[in-house]
Formats: structure tokens, sequence, C-alpha cells
């Protein structure tokens, strides 16, 4: 049983040395940082998206028909960060509906917008997750809660500007 007790006893030691030297090793400080959903934007996705943005005045989005979502996600976040009033009009169908979401936009009373869940680019399947999440990135969330409900589908769902305040979204003047 001695020797039982002196082994033990020995490796005990040893651990005791020996661990905290590896545990400091090991041990690193770090910081978790929760990853961007998308990546960050670099300057000319809005450009990319069909979108001009003029040096001042308001950012005005007329007949866009969509594209990437991830180009049009990566385009609402510059113009978030510009805090520019955006006004919707004609045909904005598919991600530029992605704008509503911001809070300083509007959507003028005859433009048409066209409503449905993304696809994924190669496989051509849904992404009904990835497109209502999009809707709840913003403030409105009668608007967000609609389109979950109700447009997150792969047919497209029309809907006026008019009929866009019902989801808090503010019906603005014509912008020729």
């Amino acid at each position: 049983m001695k020797y039982v007790s002196k082994f033990s006893a020995a490796l005990l030691l040893i651990c005791a040395a020996v661990l905290p030297t590896i545990a400091s090793a090991i041990m690193v400080p770090v910081t978790i940082v929760e990853a961007p959903r998308y990546p960050a934007p670099t300057g000319n996705e809005c450009e990319r998206a069909g979108i001009t943005i003029p040096a001042t005045g308001p950012i005005v989005v007329r007949n866009n028909y969509g594209g990437s979502t991830l180009l049009m996600v990566q385009c609402r976040d510059i113009i978030f960060a510009l805090g520019r009033p955006v006004v919707l009009g004609g045909n904005i169908w598919s991600s530029p509906t992605f704008l509503l979401t911001l809070p300083n936009s509007c959507a003028e009373s005859d433009a048409v917008f066209a409503f449905h869940a993304s696809r994924h680019k190669f496989t051509g399947r849904l992404q009904a997750r990835n497109t209502a999440g999009i809707f709840d990135m913003g403030s409105r969330r009668r608007l967000a809660q609609n389109f979950a409900d109700k447009w997150n589908n792969r047919e497209f769902t029309f809907v006026k500007g008019s009929e866009l305040a019902q989801f808090d979204v503010p019906v603005c003047a014509h912008h020729g």
C-alpha cells in the first residue's frame, strides 16, 4: 500500500507542477465576437444593385426588379449608415423590398411592390427563414410579421404602396 501511496503522491506532485504551465499555454485571452450575418459592405454594392445614391437629398429608388439578396442587404446597410430619407417608387420587386425595413424609408402610393421568399442561387430551393430574417432586421415589426405570415412563399405577392401604411410603412409624396 505504501508503494501506491508514494506513486500517487509523486504523480500528484508532477501534475501540480506541470499542469499550470500547460494550462497557461493553452488558455489565451479569447474575445468572442459575433460574426455578421452577411459580409460587411465594401462600398459599391448599391451601384451593383442598380441604386444610385445622390450627393444630397433623398435616395430615390424607382423601377428596381431585384437581384442578389446579399448585394441588397449590403446596400441596405450602406443606406442605413447614411441616415438619409429613402423614397421607393414605380415597380419595386424582390430584394429591393428590403429597403422598406429602413426606418427612414417611405413608399409612393402608386408604387407596386412584389414580395416573395428568396431562393438559393444554385439549388433554387426556397430560403424562407432567411428572407423573413431580413425583414425582421428592420424597425417595422408589422411589416415583418405580415411578410412571415403571408408573403414568404414562391409566388410573388403584389402590394400597392398605399396598402403598406397598415404595416407601418409611411406613404410619401411622388418624387419625379
